[in-house]
C-alpha cells in the first residue's frame, strides 16, 4: 500500500474504487516524454492500491481553465464516476492561484469528490487548514510561473533585437539552431520567388492559389493554398530580409517597435515589394464599390447541397464608367447576385452549382414564408387548447421515476462498497459490478438533467407569444429591414440549401424548419 501513514487510516466517506489520473504538460516539444514518465509512476500507485483508473492527459497551458481533459474530469466527477484524483504535482492542476482554488472547490469538493492525491500523499479537501496550505503552494507556483514567463519573454525580445526569430518563420525560411541564423529553405524559397513573380505580373491572389494547387503544391501543413497564405508571405518583411515587430510587454503592456534591417538573406527586394503593393492597392481601388455594398440579408444563410460551402452574395451598381486614372465609377441601385461555387483546384473537383440574381431567390423565400403563415395559425390554435399543468405533471412524474431509479442504484452501490472490507471477497468481480452501476447512474443522471430541463421549459403562454411574433413579422415582411428579415429566417429555418446545377433550370431553395 502507499507509504503515507494517513492513506489507510484517514479514509473519509466512501471506499475508493475509481481514481482519475490527471496529467498535464505545457509544451508539446518536451512534454510527451515527461507525461509518459509521470503516467507510468502514477499508474503504479493506482495498481498498488487495487484502484481502477481513468487517464486524463493533455498538453495545455496552466493558465487556461477550460482545458478539454480537465473539463472531462469535472464531468465524470459530477456523474459519480471518479472517487478521487491523483496528480504528479499540484501545479499540474494549475499555476494560477484563482484557478487552482476554483478547481479544488468547484470542480472537486462541490461535486462530491473530497480526496486529492499528490503522488503518495492524500489531501482532504474538506479541511480548512489543508486548503490554506494548498493555496499557499499554488501562490508559490504562480510566482514561479510569472518568473519563467518574464525570463522567456526577455530572451525572445533580446533575440528579435539581434534579428533572430526562433518561433514560426515565414514560408521560405528555417531557423538554423546550431548557428542561430535565419536561412533560406532550399525548396520553399524557390516557390516564394515564383509567387512574387506572379504577383509582379499582376496575377490576383486567387489565381495564384489555383495555380499552386493545380500543380500539386501544398502548404507546410499539407493543406491547399488559400488567399491568406499568399498574403501572409507577400506582405511579410522577412522575405525582404528584415525583422520588424511591434513587441508588447506582457507586464507593462507597453509596445516597442523593433526593426532590424538586412538581418538575413532576402528573397525579394524592397523595390519589388513596393511594386507588388502598388499593383494590389490599384486593384483594390477598382473594387471598392463592390465592398461598399450593404450586406444582403441572405449572406451566410445559404449553403450548397453538393460541396456544403456557404454561398456568397455580391452586390454591385450596374452602371460603370471608366475614369481617366483607370479606376471604375459605378452608379445606380445595388444589384445582388448569388455567386457560383468556386473550385478548390483549378480545373479539378469543380462544384457545378451555378449562381443567379438574388432577386429570384428573394421571391421564392417570400412565397415560402407566406405559405408557412397558415401552419403558424394552426399551431397557435392548438397551443391555446393545451393545458400546461397536465404537461408539467407528466414530465415531473418522469423526473421522479428517474430519481427513484438512481436511489436504487446508489443503495446497491453502498451495499457492494460495504463488502469491500470483508475477507474472501473477489475484488476484481466487485469492481466490475460497481463500475457497471456507475455507468448506469451516469446514464440516468443525463436523462434526469434533460427531463428537469423539459419541466422548466414548459411555457405555453411564451410559446404562443413567439408564434404570434413570427406570424406578424411574416405579415409585414416587405416592410422589414434587412437585419429583421435575417433574424426571422434564422428563427424559422435550421438549414437553407441553394441549388442550380443546370443553367437552363431556375434556381431552387430547400429548407429545414426549426423544431
Amino acid at each position: 500500500m502507499l507509504n503515507h501513514s494517513t492513506l489507510q487510516n484517514n479514509f473519509k466517506g466512501r471506499v475508493i474504487v475509481n481514481i482519475g489520473i490527471y496529467l498535464r504538460k505545457s509544451r508539446a516539444d518536451d512534454g510527451v516524454q515527461d507525461l509518459a514518465k509521470h503516467k507510468e509512476f502514477l499508474i503504479k500507485i493506482a495498481n498498488k492500491n487495487n484502484w481502477t483508473y481513468e487517464l486524463y492527459e493533455e498538453i495545455e497551458s496552466s493558465q487556461d481553465l477550460l482545458r478539454p481533459e480537465l473539463q472531462r474530469l469535472r464531468q465524470d466527477i459530477s456523474l459519480g464516476k471518479i472517487d478521487a484524483v491523483l496528480v504528479h504535482a499540484l501545479d499540474r492542476l494549475s499555476r494560477n492561484t484563482r484557478h487552482f482554488l476554483e478547481i479544488t472547490e468547484d470542480y472537486f469538493a462541490k461535486q462530491g469528490m473530497t480526496r486529492l492525491y499528490v503522488k503518495e500523499t492524500e489531501y482532504d479537501l474538506t479541511d480548512h487548514s489543508t486548503i490554506m496550505m494548498l493555496s499557499f503552494q499554488a501562490t508559490m507556483s504562480q510566482a514561479e510561473y510569472n518568473f519563467i514567463v518574464a525570463r522567456l519573454n526577455d530572451g525572445r525580445k533580446g533575440s528579435i533585437r539581434k534579428g533572430i526569430i526562433t518561433g514560426k518563420l515565414t514560408y521560405g525560411y528555417y531557423f538554423d539552431r546550431d548557428n542561430k541564423e535565419i536561412k533560406l529553405h532550399p525548396e520553399e524559397s524557390v516557390l516564394v520567388r515564383k509567387i512574387c513573380g506572379w504577383l509582379l505580373q499582376g496575377e490576383p491572389y486567387k489565381a495564384i492559389c489555383d495555380r499552386l494547387n493545380s500543380l500539386g503544391y501544398r502548404t507546410r501543413t499539407g493543406n491547399l493554398w488559400d488567399i491568406y497564405n499568399i498574403k501572409s508571405i507577400a506582405h511579410s518583411p522577412v522575405i525582404r530580409g528584415h525583422v520588424i515587430q511591434d513587441w508588447k510587454d506582457k507586464r507593462t503592456h507597453e509596445i516597442e517597435h523593433i526593426e532590424v534591417k538586412n538581418s538575413h538573406p532576402a528573397i525579394i527586394t524592397d523595390a519589388e515589394y513596393a511594386k507588388i503593393k502598388e499593383i494590389m492597392e490599384k486593384r483594390a481601388d477598382n473594387y471598392k464599390s463592390l465592398s461598399t455594398a450593404p450586406k444582403h440579408y441572405l449572406q451566410g444563410l445559404l449553403r450548397c447541397p453538393n460541396c456544403h460551402k456557404v454561398m456568397t452574395l455580391a452586390g454591385s451598381k450596374p452602371n460603370r464608367k471608366k475614369l481617366s486614372d483607370g479606376s471604375l465609377e459605378r452608379s445606380g441601385d445595388y444589384v445582388y447576385y448569388v455567386r457560383a461555387c468556386r473550385p478548390q483546384i483549378k480545373g479539378k473537383d469543380r462544384c457545378p452549382n451555378l449562381g443567379c440574381q438574388a432577386e429570384t431567390i428573394e421571391q421564392q423565400i417570400r412565397l415560402l414564408i407566406k405559405s408557412y403563415q397558415q401552419e403558424l395559425q394552426t399551431k397557435m390554435a392548438l397551443l391555446s387548447e393545451v393545458n400546461a399543468d397536465d404537461i408539467k405533471r407528466g414530465k415531473k412524474e418522469t423526473v421522479l421515476e428517474l430519481k427513484k431509479a438512481i436511489a436504487k442504484l446508489e443503495n446497491k452501490e453502498d451495499y457492494l462498497l460495504d463488502l469491500y472490507s470483508e475477507e474472501g471477497i473477489d475484488k476484481g468481480t466487485l469492481n466490475k459490478k460497481i463500475n457497471k452501476i456507475k455507468e448506469n447512474k451516469a446514464s440516468l443522471f443525463s436523462q434526469l438533467q434533460e427531463a428537469e430541463a423539459q419541466v422548466s421549459a414548459v411555457d405555453i403562454e411564451q410559446e404562443i407569444k413567439h408564434q404570434t411574433y413570427l406570424y406578424n413579422a411574416i405579415e409585414e415582411w416587405d416592410n422589414l429591414t434587412n437585419e429583421q428579415k435575417r433574424q426571422i429566417l434564422q428563427m424559422l429555418f435550421k438549414e437553407m440549401w441553394y441549388e442550380r446545377f443546370d443553367k437552363d433550370t431556375p434556381p431552387r431553395i430547400n429548407v429545414v424548419f426549426n423544431d
